[in-house]
């Protein structure tokens, strides 16, 4: 959960799911957010978990509504 400052909303500005079976396993679309994620330093990551739980497809980070850059995994 993220909001600007002590007067905003907070909202819901990343996720995905996980593999039910075994919890840990990330599966389908996710938004991650940059490990520095912070009001000033807004980066997530924006892609797809195959199932077996490993990066495939185009990923995209994103920042402040722009698209930086894509980082293409293999399946």
């Amino acid at each position: 959960m993220f909001r600007q400052d002590s007067s905003s909303n907070f909202q819901q500005i990343g996720g995905g799911s996980y593999e039910s079976n075994e919890g840990e396993k990330k599966i389908g679309k996710w938004v991650e957010l940059n490990e520095r994620f912070y009001n000033g330093y807004q980066i997530t990551y924006n892609g797809e978990y195959n199932r077996n739980g490993m990066k495939t497809g185009i990923w995209l980070i994103m920042g402040y509504g722009y698209q930086y850059c894509e980082i293409k995994y293999d399946d």
